[in-house]
């Protein structure tokens, strides 16, 4: 088959893709590439000709677009730039965000859970999430844990947020609390 004389239009103008063109003449991908070096035009890779579509038109994320095309969404951006178009700002916070997990985080030096909640009083301002045993208390009381307390575990064991095993205490109470579970262990250990 002998070459189009459109072929630099179809492939930079229209972003066909090696493969679409291939498609287009019935031949194959690399008598394509082959037509394309004898024309001294510069691969483009395999960028999608639809990406300006998914991504401008669509508003698809890069993650999304990743997703469609089994590439990563580094690959994404990397075609984005090549093609000249702006990635958009950061998509926010919370479940705004393109790689949100669900807002809950279990600290591994306590074992404590925290879940995301930015407009409650007790939230941590820099990641916005507030301890779950607070919220499980609050609702279950149906009233703000008062200034003043936090939550004790009666089992000892923070991931337990369970209604029953959360009491409100004071932290000066909740120290001598825990001093004495502390020296009734050391005293039955010693036994």
């Amino acid at each position: 088959m002998k070459k189009p004389n459109n072929l630099r239009e179809l492939y930079l103008e229209k972003e066909l893709t090696r493969k679409e063109l291939s498609e287009l003449f019935g031949i194959s991908s690399r008598t394509v590439g082959n037509w394309l070096k004898d024309s001294r035009i510069k691969k483009t890779g395999n960028i999608p000709s639809n990406l300006k579509e998914l991504y401008c038109s669509k508003k698809l994320s890069q993650e999304q677009i990743a997703k469609v095309f089994q590439v990563s969404q580094q690959t994404v951006g990397h075609w984005l730039r090549k093609r000249g178009i702006k990635s958009r700002p950061f998509a926010g916070k919370g479940p705004e965000h393109s790689q949100w997990k669900g807002g809950k985080l279990v600290d591994k030096r306590t074992g404590r859970v925290r879940v995301y909640c930015p407009n409650h009083r007790r939230t941590n301002k820099r990641k916005n999430k507030v301890f779950r045993a607070i919220l499980v208390w609050e609702k279950t009381h149906k009233k703000r844990l008062p200034p003043g307390y936090i939550i004790h575990h009666k089992d000892c064991n923070p991931g337990n947020d369970h209604p029953s095993n959360l009491q409100k205490i004071t932290p000066s109470k909740h120290r001598e609390l825990h001093i004495g579970m502390k020296k009734n262990a050391r005293a039955r250990n010693s036994s």
